[in-house]
């Protein structure tokens, strides 16, 4: 696993300032229904259908998400199972933004505004899933992040971590594109991210990279408001959603480390 010694373990590399200038500028998320996919789905069918076998494993009654802001999965997870979530973020107006789309989606979950490495008490050994999405392969040491998501869980409860593949091929067009974006990410690969969660004290149940390609992952903020954006958005969109097509006609193409956009690990709280 990558070191980076001159940091504290809670370090996020990418920061309040630039999260909060993320959730300022994006758009509210689509509502994700399972039962009416669309091909921009693809990701979120994946996700779905990894939650489904979640589901089948062991009873869940509550769940916590962690960098929940925008997230579409506190919906799908109450208009599935039933489960109001709760979400935990640092970024103050990912948190009011989060909190005002909640309300309006009728969600009860709270949205606390907290570092995960000082959060509220009263949310220690409190659920029976916490998720992440894009979010560990911030910190400068990943296994202590995982740690300490570890903390909300109760005895054998379970952990789900996304993050973006930046160990092959995308991670080398993110650096070319933008190194900026690139360098608030730890570049971690399947072998990696497994073994920071067993660092962890995790039991791993399941260790992946997840698709066959997603070019629509890379971003360069400098560009996005500019007609060079706009070209980029649809230079990378079409290959992707042209293989994503004929996957859903035709078969899915295997995973890789070089081209899978996502790694995923499911583990179990020791």
């Amino acid at each position: 696993m990558t070191d980076i010694s001159i940091d504290p373990p809670g370090h996020d590399m990418a920061g309040t300032q630039y999260w909060d200038k993320t959730w300022k500028n994006v758009p509210m998320p689509s509502p994700f229904d399972p039962e009416l996919p669309s091909l921009d789905d693809t990701f979120n069918m994946r996700i779905h259908a990894i939650f489904q076998h979640i589901f089948n494993l062991q009873p869940i009654e509550n769940a916590l998400e962690i960098g929940c802001a925008y997230s579409i999965w506190p919906r799908y997870l109450r208009d599935t199972q039933g489960i109001e979530a709760d979400g935990i973020d640092y970024s103050r107006i990912g948190c009011l933004r989060t909190r005002a789309m909640w309300e309006e989606m009728g969600l009860k979950g709270t949205v606390h505004e907290a570092d995960i490495f000082n959060p509220p008490e009263t949310l220690q050994g409190a659920y029976d899933l916490v998720t992440s999405f894009g979010v560990m392969e911030h910190f400068s040491d990943t296994s202590a992040a995982l740690s300490q998501a570890g903390m909300f869980l109760k005895p054998g409860g379970l952990i789900l971590t996304s993050i973006p593949n930046l160990s092959g091929g995308l991670g080398f067009l993110q650096r070319w594109l933008d190194k900026e974006i690139y360098d608030i990410h730890i570049p971690l690969d399947r072998e990696q991210i497994t073994q920071a969660h067993e660092d962890a004290r995790f039991e791993i149940l399941d260790s992946r990279y997840l698709m066959s390609c997603n070019f629509t992952l890379l971003r360069a903020p400098k560009w996005e408001k500019s007609w060079k954006g706009k070209i980029l958005a649809r230079i990378l969109s079409a290959p992707t959603k042209l293989i994503w097509l004929l996957e859903s006609e035709w078969r899915q193409l295997p995973v890789s480390q070089m081209f899978s956009p996502y790694i995923l690990v499911l583990a179990r709280k020791k």
